[in-house]
């Protein structure tokens, strides 16, 4: 058997139920560059996996795993037990409680067996993305700081990288960056960038107002489109998500020539 590469994809059948990926889902996985090993037996899987953990410092691989629930659940548990690290994603009959089933078991999320290649694949790479290394850089000089400039209209990195903004965005940065601790609620990041700068029937204040889940998932898509546009010139936007609550900029950032810290 070849030695597995990152970033690799394992998968894994468990024997005698009938259920694997599809040709046109490993082709997914392959498109994104992933290298996909494909075992038939526990055996040489746990094999692989051993010498993966001993020699890779990178990202630690997904496992995808395919069969009934209730084998997958108890596969996963001993799993996880060896390999905290590894992602692990089951493909099974889903239901909401079957993926709380899989989530207490220890796997990262269920999708369903029928999944289409391009949701298994963009799953696959969010995992990598999200489970690189993070490099620690030590006694960070006071000169590395994100800027925004142009009065609102340019980001700039601090590898001196200038990204221009539209004026949605301008107005998002505005907000985040000039709230305490550069953390703001939705509904301080709606009004921000609403045209209409709306506020209540009531006049009660905006920040104050109850935004409907639309308005939220539209702001969350002005997030993904940042994300992307950073992205696609290898610079990573500190922006966090805060649980059913807000954002924030998890980096220090200079506002013209106020520094925000």
């Amino acid at each position: 058997m070849q030695e597995v590469q990152s970033p690799t994809v394992f998968h894994l059948a468990l024997p005698n139920h009938g259920q694997t990926l599809t040709d046109d889902q490993f082709q997914a996985l392959r498109q994104r560059g992933f290298s996909v090993c494909v075992f038939d037996d526990f055996a040489p899987l746990s094999d692989a996996l051993e010498r993966r953990d001993a020699t890779n410092r990178g990202w630690p691989g997904l496992l995808c795993l395919t069969g009934t629930l209730n084998g997958l659940t108890a596969l996963t548990m001993r799993l996880r037990m060896s390999y905290p690290r590894l992602g692990i994603l089951l493909l099974s009959d889903w239901s909401e409680s079957a993926l709380l089933q899989a989530l207490q078991s220890g796997a990262d999320s269920l999708l369903p067996i029928s999944a289409t290649p391009e949701l298994l694949g963009c799953y696959a790479y969010s995992m990598f993305r999200r489970q690189l290394p993070v490099t620690m850089v030590a006694n960070k000089r006071p000169t590395d700081l994100w800027r925004l400039e142009q009065n609102g209209w340019a980001l700039c990195s601090p590898a001196g990288k200038r990204f221009s903004l539209t004026s949605a965005e301008r107005s998002f940065f505005d907000c985040l960056l000039r709230h305490p601790e550069r953390q703001a609620t939705h509904a301080q990041l709606l009004q921000a960038i609403d045209e209409r700068g709306c506020l209540a029937p009531d006049n009660t204040p905006a920040s104050q107002h109850s935004y409907s889940m639309a308005e939220v998932n539209r702001l969350g898509v002005l997030v993904s489109r940042l994300r992307r546009k950073f992205e696609r010139d290898a610079t990573d936007l500190p922006i966090r998500s805060i649980h059913n609550w807000g954002y924030m900029f998890s980096a220090e950032c200079e506002i013209g020539s106020q520094r925000q810290q």
